[in-house]
């Protein structure tokens, strides 16, 4: 086992490992000699950017006991954008991890590009794990464009107050969230954007699959488009309390795209009547609403959250189901 504490780049089996640091850190970071590789980084990287440029294939990152500060716009300091990137490798997985925003509760949407994890255009392949993420930009981008066997996997992340997607894979090549809590603005983004000029996914062999995620947005649960692939929604929770143009027109566009729907609930959380203009789910839905709808998602939450005790807590966040509670 090898220890490089604060500022290093090394050649570790014929790839290039970096830390590109910012400032001094308390942060650690050691590298197994098992073949492929076992990182495990520890302590506070505060706003260090750790960046693995090429790392072996099937390298597995352990950083339960990390923390990193996102600051997207430079809120209380110098400018993070990217704390974790993730360079080009196949089959990878991150286990862990604390990321603090910075982002005001009440800001104003102002534009600054962001993620707190970052997964690398050449990537074929990718496993995020019990993240723990709070007020960020994004909270976990797959930004692969090389995606060919692998699959962009996200299991165990609680991301909240993201500012705008708790989850994004703009180029839309295969995704499978499991067994998450997202809470934001915009839940799950398959969405390249206005100019995407490439070949329509809606037959294709990707699939965007979630499975027993809890969701409460602002603006969309699925941000989706035209070309994106097929939608597979199973044993899912979709909270909401606004009515929006954007929420009636993202949410028009996912119940297109999708072709399985299993156990899932739409719950209407205000005492208002359910909006007559919210698209009608599709079947394997129930909905619920009001004093019902609030209960059984306030209990569905805190369920979720007895249940992961290994994702790392923030001050204020619910302690029961710690290891050792």
């Amino acid at each position: 086992m090898r220890r490089y504490p604060n500022h290093f780049c090394l050649p570790v089996s014929h790839a290039l490992w970096c830390l590109i640091a910012a400032g001094a850190f308390a942060g650690e970071v050691r590298i197994s000699d098992d073949e492929p590789p076992v990182i495990t980084l520890e302590g506070d990287f505060y706003r260090t950017q750790y960046f693995p440029r090429n790392p072996a294939d099937g390298t597995t990152f352990n950083a339960w006991d990390a923390r990193w500060v996102v600051d997207n716009c430079g809120w209380t300091g110098d400018r993070i954008s990217y704390p974790v990137r993730i360079g080009t490798m196949n089959n990878g997985e991150w286990n862990g991890g604390l990321f603090v925003g910075q982002i005001p509760p009440d800001a104003e949407r102002e534009y600054c590009n962001s993620a707190a994890l970052l997964v690398g255009r050449q990537v074929d392949g990718f496993r995020v794990r019990n993240v723990r993420i709070d007020s960020a930009w994004d909270g976990i981008r797959f930004a692969t464009r090389n995606q060919k066997e692998g699959v962009a996997i996200v299991e165990g992340a609680w991301i909240s107050r993201s500012h705008d997607d708790a989850i994004d894979i703009p180029r839309m090549l295969g995704l499978t969230v499991r067994d998450s809590l997202l809470e934001g603005f915009v839940g799950v983004s398959v969405d390249p954007g206005a100019r995407y000029g490439g070949p329509d996914l809606s037959d294709s062999e990707y699939v965007t699959k979630l499975d027993g995620v809890l969701m409460r947005v602002s603006r969309a649960f699925i941000k989706g488009h035209r070309a994106m692939p097929p939608l597979e929604i199973r044993d899912c929770i979709f909270a909401f309390d606004k009515m929006t143009t954007g929420m009636r027109n993202r949410t028009r566009q996912a119940w297109a795209k999708t072709r399985v729907s299993e156990n899932n609930e739409l719950l209407w959380l205000s005492d208002e009547p359910f909006p007559e203009n919210f698209p009608k789910p599709p079947d394997g839905f129930t909905i619920y609403t009001g004093e019902e709808a609030r209960e059984r998602w306030e209990t569905a939450r805190l369920d979720w959250i007895a249940r992961h005790p290994d994702v790392p807590r923030l001050p204020g966040d619910p302690e029961f189901g710690r290891s050792g509670e």
